[in-house]
């Protein structure tokens, strides 16, 4: 081995960071990993220690806060801080937490004493000795973890709003404990069949009613039973009846027409739309339009034998669109012919507007004379000869008017129908003219074959019911089962009454009813003047009382109001002294002091007239008093009326209530515990009337008592216990409680809360 080598070795560096554990910092770097856990238990010893340290060094130096106390089960207990730390955080976050606590009612003060309220159950419920299982707080977890659709409840803690799911089981565990304590609570409530009829009966009353009756539709079935009338009576009777009268009746008829008609045949081979090019060359009708045609047609057009069987739209698609077709040919067809009877009709058009605009100017000038003439009076010489002469004119005009109408109507019946369709149709195939024989109404007009024109069916036959005058043209073409056509009334006879045999059973019936309603009125009034008479002899010194002050209050009215007139005289008189003649100020005095002063001269008839409104005024006063003792002459005044006096109930007021009302009882009952159940006793409802079932009655409250158990049916009694599918009275009687027994103020009374000697209690604010 050589011992002078010919590369000498090259020295070695110190491996990396050898310094490091060496030095000063050697030690550190020596035992880094024991320091660092030292140091992290220390840390975690002193926070677990320092709150209790605290608060222990503070029970020794410090002052504790009192706090207020409840009895519990004969013991006082004292709230803990944490009672309020859980109920500010269960008040704050109950949208966040299941459904565990019942919905409290926080009283006057609002939700702002909600927190003190849970402060106070969790205390009293710990006291009582009330826990949940931290399984039940899971399973409500689960439950509302599954309704919100989260994949974990951790998760769930965290959308809620709490920093973990320990923090949000304790929440929960707290809210359970007091909704448990709560509902324990409430389950001493007094739910029980007494409670529920005690419920039903509580503030209602009975009323029994004497009620005399006058019943026209009983006298109507005496008076047929009674009394024939013959059709020479009817007629006379209808006669005397005015057109709205007789329209109530329904005794008018439909417009009857006499019509001719010019038609355009459908049937295969009549009709060739090839000879309408120039009028179909931009029609095309979309399917949807050519269906409505078809549904509208079938029945009479395509229906096969069976029972609701027709041929397919797409089979009969072309002969549907050559309808659509015809109709559009008719419909140009019918402007022409509207434009020639425009053209016919000008001149007497034209004559018609000049005669019109002739009279309105005349009417305008005789209006204007009439005014100047009111506002001045002093011209009246002058103005009433130009008003004559205005008024001179007006026949004339009148009849210019008249005469120019009558020829535009002779001229539009004389028109040539028949000559102008002709024309317009000449050498095309399919047009045919028919005619009516004799005035049809519409009815008769849907069936044109049995109408002698051979076209088949026109249900749209009303269509024609606005042609009023003769010589009128159709407003749009009709269709028929086997034609399109347009047609001109030739003759109209404008509401026809209906034939004497469909005529005679209306006009025999409202005849009876007419002979009834009098009768009944006639009862009526001397009902209400046998009542009134005889409640005045019951009464004398109260009669005697308002019938003296009858002169008294006449001339004090009198007096009242010649002392305001005269006063508005003198004003009117003051201002004209000071304005100036003609100015618009002046001409207003003028015209109120001319009305004053005629109103002045005139005192006697202002004397009668406010006499007249007294005595009015009187009457109405005796005849509120006389009600007061309808009770004592009812009988009396119903005999010598032909009244009939029954008693009806006694019955609940609120008996109006009860499923199927009107149809379980009598028409007098339905009418008098429908408007009437609220009565006092011994009151009144004066002479009133039941217009549908046509009855006059008036009714005196016998007796008011209250309702008895044996007034009350099961049905109602069921129906309140179980709620008829909704709350049922335990439930209801359960949330009235959380309502009412757990405000503050009920807590407080309840569990003898005392607060800390000095302790001040904020009034909430007032809302």
């Amino acid at each position: 081995m050589a011992t002078n080598p010919a590369s000498p070795p090259v020295p070695t560096s110190p491996a990396p960071h050898a310094e490091e554990h060496t030095g000063v910092y050697g030690f550190f770097r020596r035992h880094q990993k024991k320091l660092l856990y030292t140091a992290g238990l220390f840390t975690l010893l002193t926070f677990s220690v320092t709150g209790p340290m605290l608060e222990a060094v503070d029970s020794l130096f410090g002052r504790r806060q009192e706090l207020p106390s409840i009895l519990v089960g004969g013991a006082r207990v004292k709230l803990d801080p944490l009672d309020y730390q859980y109920g500010q955080i269960v008040a704050r976050n109950l949208q966040a937490l299941p459904p565990v606590m019942p919905p409290l009612g926080t009283g006057e003060a609002g939700s702002n004493d909600l927190p003190n309220m849970l402060a106070i159950l969790r205390r009293a419920a710990i006291a009582e000795g009330v826990d949940v299982s931290m399984v039940e707080v899971d399973r409500a977890i689960e439950a509302l973890r599954e309704q919100s659709k989260v994949e974990s409840a951790a998760r769930l803690a965290g959308y809620r709003g709490f920093g973990s799911l320990a923090q949000f089981r304790e929440v929960v565990r707290e809210a359970m404990r007091i909704g448990t304590y709560v509902r324990l609570q409430t389950l001493a409530l007094d739910c029980s069949d007494a409670k529920v009829l005690e419920r039903l009966l509580a503030d209602r009353e009975k009323i029994t009613f004497r009620v005399a009756v006058f019943d026209e539709k009983a006298v109507e079935e005496q008076l047929k039973a009674s009394t024939t009338v013959s059709d020479d009576d009817l007629r006379a009777w209808l006669d005397g009846k005015t057109d709205a009268e007789k329209n109530r009746l329904q005794a008018f008829d439909s417009n009857r027409l006499e019509l001719r008609f010019g038609g355009l045949l459908l049937a295969e081979g009549q009709f060739d739309p090839a000879q309408w090019q120039d009028v179909l060359k931009d029609f095309q009708p979309p399917e949807d339009q050519l269906r409505r045609i078809y549904e509208q047609e079938k029945d009479q057009r395509y229906k096969l034998d069976g029972d609701a069987q027709w041929r397919p739209f797409e089979e009969v698609q072309a002969d549907v669109l050559r309808t659509a077709q015809a109709e559009q040919v008719m419909q140009h067809l019918l402007g022409e012919l509207r434009k020639r009877i425009d053209e016919a009709l000008k001149v007497p058009n034209e004559d018609l507007q000049r005669c019109q605009t002739e009279l309105d100017a005349a009417n305008q000038a005789l209006e204007e004379l009439q005014r100047k003439l009111a506002e001045n009076p002093g011209e009246a010489a002058a103005l009433e000869e130009q008003i004559r002469l205005a008024k001179e004119v007006l026949p004339a005009k009148q009849a210019a008017v008249d005469e120019a109408s009558t020829a535009v109507k002779t001229m539009r019946a004389d028109w040539d129908f028949p000559a102008a369709f002709a024309e317009l149709t000449r050498d095309k195939a399919g047009f045919v003219q028919r005619a009516t024989t004799g005035r049809r109404n519409f009815e008769e007009l849907r069936d044109l074959d049995a109408a002698g024109v051979d076209f088949g069916q026109w249900p749209g036959s009303a269509q024609a019911r606005g042609l009023l005058q003769k010589g009128d043209l159709c407003f749009s073409p009709g269709r028929a089962s086997k034609a399109i056509v347009l047609y001109q009334t030739t003759d109209v006879e404008v509401r026809p009454l209906k034939p004497w045999d469909k005529l005679k059973p209306l006009l025999e019936g409202a005849w009876y009813t007419e002979k009834a309603k009098a009768e009944g009125e006639a009862k009526k009034a001397q009902f209400e003047a046998a009542l009134l008479r005889l409640a005045k002899g019951q009464m004398p010194d109260k009669v005697a009382e308002l019938e003296a002050t009858r002169t008294t209050r006449r001339d004090e009215r009198f007096a009242e109001w010649e002392r305001t007139t005269q006063a508005a005289i003198a004003e009117a008189q003051g201002w004209l002294q000071r304005l100036s003649a003609g100015t618009q100020a002046q001409v207003a005095w003028q015209k109120k002091l001319d009305r004053l002063q005629d109103e002045f001269a005139k005192r006697d008839e202002k004397r009668a007239e406010i006499e007249t409104e007294v005595g009015k005024a009187v009457d109405d006063e005796i005849a509120v008093e006389a009600k007061k003792h309808h009770a004592a002459v009812l009988e009396a005044a119903a005999a010598e009326a032909g009244f009939t006096v029954t008693t009806v109930g006694p019955q609940p007021r609120d008996l109006s209530r009860r499923p199927r009302f009107d149809k379980a009882y009598d028409p007098t009952t339905v009418f008098l515990f429908r408007s009437h159940a609220e009565l006092e006793a011994g009151a009144s409802t004066g002479v009133v009337q039941d217009a549908t079932n046509r009855r006059w009655l008036c009714a005196v409250a016998d007796k008011v008592e209250p309702l008895t158990p044996a007034d009350v049916t099961r049905r109602e009694f069921e129906s309140l216990r179980t709620g008829d599918g909704f709350a049922s009275y335990a439930t209801q009687q359960a949330y009235i409680a959380y309502q009412q027994a757990f405000t503050t103020e009920a807590l407080e009374k309840r569990y003898d809360l005392q607060r800390p000697v000095g302790d001040q209690q904020m009034d909430a604010p007032q809302r």
